[in-house]
């Protein structure tokens, strides 16, 4: 075997030991079952299924919508099930914790949709699932068509609702796409991210593995959203995002801005964030008074 090839190799593994830990999708549960367990916890929510098609793909989500008009709070999942072992893709990345699903389910508020991801739910598996590749939940994962599809989606729940304006809350690689998102859109109200990889250099090097080359880095959006009113939680013994990604991330925004981290000492990466959200969500992000809150636009929708 030549050197780079052995190089590969090693990347492949240690990029897939990686996002392993992120997923804990080792032995993952037959898609049936997953989704069985979704649908469970999205109706204790009273969460109501729903598909929505953008021009790559099919997103699947579970949304309860009691005031028209109002707000909507978008809440995106994570990146799921990625890999099967540790140098081999999974071959459907429907989540197996279901730890967004539930924190949505918990949600006080009138208007809440959760968002799943390109290729979640949809039947990558069986091969229905349009325009799915494995790039698309590793090394792509928050590359231009992800983002573009979960924004495109976005539009049209709101359209939907019909609602004045986003709130967006992102758990783990969610936050990522959130963060991002946020710096497109004209309409975000605020911005939560949970356990999210906000540097993807320094989140790479922590646990040196090869960089997300297909994928958008939230830090290069750090300085376009400073002023968004935004909270970035990290759990005290979360190993897979320590605090210090979303601390670094804060420190990249000019100063003064309206970003604030909160860590939660004795949560982990995949603790019960669905039973603190009802008091964290009490506290939503803010700004302080010498600065507009509002979001930035820099791109259209």
């Amino acid at each position: 075997m030549g050197f780079t090839n052995m190089r590969g190799d090693l990347i492949r593994l240690a990029t897939g030991l990686l996002a392993m830990a992120l997923a804990g999708c080792a032995g993952a549960p037959p898609l049936a079952e997953r989704e069985t367990k979704a649908a469970s916890v999205a109706q204790q929510g009273g969460l109501e299924k729903f598909r929505i098609a953008t021009t790559r793909f099919d997103l699947v989500g579970f949304r309860k919508i009691r005031t028209p008009g109002e707000p909507l709070t978008v809440f995106i999942e994570g990146d799921g099930a990625a890999w099967q072992t540790r140098n081999k893709p999974s071959s459907d990345p429907t989540p197996v914790s279901m730890t967004m699903l539930a924190v949505a389910a918990s949600d006080p508020g009138p208007n809440t949709v959760y968002l799943a991801r390109p290729c979640q739910f949809t039947g990558a598996e069986n091969g229905t699932a349009r325009n799915c590749r494995p790039e698309l939940w590793t090394v792509a994962r928050y590359g231009e068509e992800v983002v573009d599809a979960v924004n495109q989606a976005v539009n049209t729940l709101k359209k939907q609702a019909p609602a004045p304006a986003i709130r967006l809350v992102g758990y783990s690689g969610g936050g990522a796409i959130a963060t991002l998102l946020a710096a497109r859109r004209d309409d975000v109200a605020s911005l939560v991210t949970i356990a999210a990889p906000l540097d993807s250099a320094a989140f790479t090097a922590y646990h040196h593995v090869t960089p997300l080359y297909g994928s958008l880095d939230p830090l290069s959006v750090a300085t376009t959203i400073a002023r968004l009113p935004q909270i970035h939680y990290s759990g005290g013994e979360d190993d897979i995002v320590p605090p210090m990604i979303a601390a670094g991330f804060i420190r990249h925004m000019p100063v003064p801005n309206c970003a604030r981290q909160i860590v939660l000492s004795d949560m982990d990466h995949q603790g019960d964030w669905a039973a603190r959200w009802p008091a964290l969500s009490a506290r939503p992000p803010s700004c302080p008074g010498d600065l507009p809150k509002s979001a930035v636009s820099t791109r259209s929708r």
